[in-house]
């Protein structure tokens, strides 16, 4: 297998942002992560070093037909190309890794030299370090390793999965790892964030599987797997305790333009209309706790996100080129675009607002269409809904 080969592979896996499966979001790579803060002897964190564990499967595809000395057995030295366009595929991705110090979003510089492949046990570990820009002291860090996509499925080791190399004394790293739909789990992060910081102030449910068909051709297994209700649910109920303690806080949720009904969206188009009725009903019952419930919809076809992409057999490119509705800002929505809104939601700024369904895109749900427009080509767009 050649190294061009390989970086069509991963351009593949890593290219995609935000997929979804009939029942939920389909990874097509899964990875278990060993992560380590290194320190230097000033206690300063000058990096992050990854160990990534690729599955079984990726792995032998990715060295199939690839020469080594010994059958079924690679050396780094062997591997040394396949690192090289590997790690130089992620750049375009920020590696996957996201660090916030104090509130704020840091950069993490190109993997520095000495990054390799491993073969161990029938699968590929990619060790890499990531510098930062310049050496950082602080009392909190938070390092996010994900595919906002879920194409790639991070999850991690069982053992050590997060360590702090010649770390000053005192200083600790914390693990989460949770579903959702679990309560045991929903309730440990909840415990967690109240241990660390003393109180809980927002709330933002944004799990949810997107998963296509009619009542027809849905099965039981995967209707029970919709977690979109049942996580808001499990999350409200652990966390709206908390707020009315401290006199209040502000709770998001997550819809879609389904919730008001899309063919062959079922069971999903039950999950976000539930959404819209359960917020609208916290926000009533919670009133005079000071407790606010909102809910936030993209659409207008921006976001490049798996439950779209997913859809159209995980072809971004096409995904992209339709024709779509766009927003009142004359172009699509994106994810900033929401990410804004739900800030807002989240604010002070918004003390008297609740029980609001605030529409991030085309609103084609209420009452539709969009009104015609111009498009590329010299297309009209007729009005569309949300993905």
């Amino acid at each position: 297998m050649t190294g061009s080969r390989f970086l069509a592979l991963l351009a593949a896996v890593y290219g995609l942002l935000i997929v979804a499966e009939p029942a939920r979001a389909h990874p097509h790579v899964w990875v278990t992560m060993q992560s380590e803060l290194v320190y230097a002897p000033d206690g300063t964190i000058t990096g992050i070093r990854h160990a990534w564990s690729f599955d079984d499967m990726f792995s032998a595809f990715a060295t199939q037909g690839y020469e080594s000395k010994v059958k079924g057995e690679f050396t780094r030295e062997e591997l040394q190309p396949l690192a090289q366009v590997n790690v130089e595929s992620l750049k375009e991705y920020d590696y996957f890794t996201y660090v916030k110090i104090d509130g704020k979003k840091v950069k993490l510089k190109e993997p520095a030299p000495g990054y390799y492949l491993e073969w161990k046990d029938a699968v590929l570990i990619l060790h890499f370090t990531l510098p930062f820009e310049q050496p950082v002291k602080t009392r909190e860090m938070v390092v996010d390793v994900y595919d906002p996509s879920i194409f790639v499925d991070f999850s991690f080791a069982k053992q050590n999965p997060a360590k702090l190399v010649d770390a000053p004394a005192g200083c600790k790293a914390d693990v989460l790892e949770a579903d959702v739909s679990n309560a045991a789990d929903v309730q440990r992060v909840v415990d967690h964030a109240i241990e660390r910081h003393g109180r809980i102030d927002g709330l933002v449910n944004n799990a949810a599987i997107g998963p296509l068909g009619t009542v027809l051709t849905t099965d039981e297994p995967t209707f029970e797997r919709i977690v979109g209700v049942k996580g808001t649910y499990l999350m409200s109920r652990a966390v709206i305790p908390h707020m009315v303690r401290v006199g209040g806080g502000s709770i998001v949720n997550i819809g879609s333009g389904a919730g008001w009904g899309k063919p062959n969206m079922a069971i999903y188009s039950a999950s976000k209309g539930a959404i819209v009725a359960l917020s609208a009903a916290m926000a009533y019952d919670h009133f005079h706790d000071h407790v606010r419930v909102n809910v936030a919809i993209p659409g207008g076809g921006g976001i490049v996100s798996g439950m779209s992409v997913g859809r159209m057999g995980g072809d971004v490119d096409a995904f992209k080129s339709r024709p779509a509705p766009g927003s009142a800002a004359g172009r699509p929505m994106s994810g900033r675009d929401l990410a804004n809104a739900v800030a807002f939601l989240l604010s002070d700024d918004a003390a008297a607002i609740s029980g609001t369904v605030v529409d991030v895109g085309c609103f084609a749900h209420q009452g539709g269409p969009v009104p015609a427009g111009p498009a590329p080509g010299g297309q009209t767009l007729s009005g569309m809904n949300r993905p």
